[in-house]
């Protein structure tokens, strides 16, 4: 039996996939492994992992932000553990992880095909006037990434996209997004970044009364 950990943080949308991704391709494979679960930063410490080398597993698989304070010193610490194989998924930006020279490898979303995905989607619904992307506020590379292919797909169809510009600072943000919004030609198609982004915009859009999704989709 090998025994693996899966670092995957399991209160977003995404990370509850990938969770279900390894227990079905263990199930298909029919793998004999032992799988010790770390749902978020608070269990997959620094300490954890200086235990981990102790007695080490046979691979980790680890999909977490490094953007959280606690969690870089764990990661820092796994970066360090060579010999151990390590899945990263959606971490490719993460500099100790990059730098790692052996029994590593990366997993990273299809920006393309998400951005297709996205345009695809409203294209088909045919109702759009203009079409917008909405990144993170710290426009991650990923985030990025994922806006300009939509744009290119778009662009593809004959279509423009005006593009949000964040403010790091919430309260800047919220300010500004919500006049950015206001601003749009309706009907209008925005492509939030990722759910909870979405979600944000899906409140502030309540907030002033603009029809879901017969103005804003």
């Amino acid at each position: 039996m090998k025994h693996i950990v899966a670092a995957v943080r399991y209160s977003i949308p995404a990370g509850q996939y990938i969770w279900a991704g390894i227990r079905r391709y263990v199930a298909e494979k029919g793998l004999d492994w032992e799988i010790s679960f770390r749902r978020d930063a608070e269990e997959f410490t620094e300490q954890d992992v200086r235990l981990l080398s102790k007695a080490p597993p046979d691979g980790i698989i680890c999909s977490m932000s490094h953007k959280l304070k606690e969690a870089q010193r764990a990661f820092s610490a796994l970066a360090a553990m060579e010999s151990v194989p390590l899945v990263a998924v959606r971490m490719h930006d993460f500099p100790e992880f990059a730098r790692r020279r052996k029994n590593i490898a990366f997993i990273d979303d299809d920006a393309d095909a998400i951005g297709e995905l996205a345009a695809d989607h409203f294209l088909a619904q045919g109702t759009a006037r203009s079409y917008a992307y909405v990144p993170t506020r710290d426009e991650d590379v990923w985030s990025v990434i994922r806006g300009e292919k939509f744009a290119q797909a778009l662009k593809r169809h004959g279509h423009g996209c005006r593009r949000y510009r964040p403010f790091r600072d919430p309260v800047k943000d919220q300010r500004a997004l919500v006049k950015w919004l206001c601003g749009l030609p309706r009907p209008c198609g925005i492509f939030a970044t990722y759910d909870s982004r979405g979600a944000e915009i899906l409140s502030y859009l309540n907030e002033m009364e603009i029809k879901v999704p017969e103005e804003v989709s």
